[in-house]
């Protein structure tokens, strides 16, 4: 009787490191994958890129990214103003128009898109330039 139950448990244990590595393998195929995780706006060619895919044709040619990477705001030659947040697993975007607005606080800048765009909602950034992307927002 000792024997069966000392085998029960040995193949018990099997199976639970089985399940582990496998468990493991697919944490390691989805990190290698690069599955899952918030995307970052890393630099300017990045915020241009996802610019882009947002908004066809938009050429930024100002471009300023949140201190943690998660937003930014983009100008194009024509004046439009494009304002980019996280969204789940991707980033979502939204040109501003007129009804947009922005304010300053003590470490931030917050966008809110207008009325329009009300399910976008509001968008706080913290931008070195925040003074000059209220101006230019406000002036729409």
């Amino acid at each position: 009787m000792p024997i069966v139950n000392a085998m029960e448990g040995f193949s018990q244990l099997l199976i639970f490191g089985g399940s582990l590595i496998a468990i493991l393998g697919i944490y390691g195929l989805t990190r290698w994958l690069k599955l899952g995780g918030k995307p970052i706006l890393s630099d300017h060619d990045a915020a241009i890129r996802v610019a882009e895919e947002i908004v066809d044709g938009f050429n930024a040619n100002r471009v300023s990214i949140s201190r943690t990477g998660d937003a930014g705001l983009l100008r194009d030659s024509h004046g439009r103003i494009l304002i980019v947040k996280q969204h789940g697993g991707h980033f979502a975007g939204r040109i501003l128009t007129a009804s947009a607005s922005a304010r300053e606080e003590v470490d931030a800048l917050i966008v809110d898109p207008g009325k329009a765009e009300r399910q976008f909602g509001t968008v706080r950034l913290r931008l070195d330039d925040a003074a000059s992307w209220a101006d230019a927002i406000n002036r729409l």
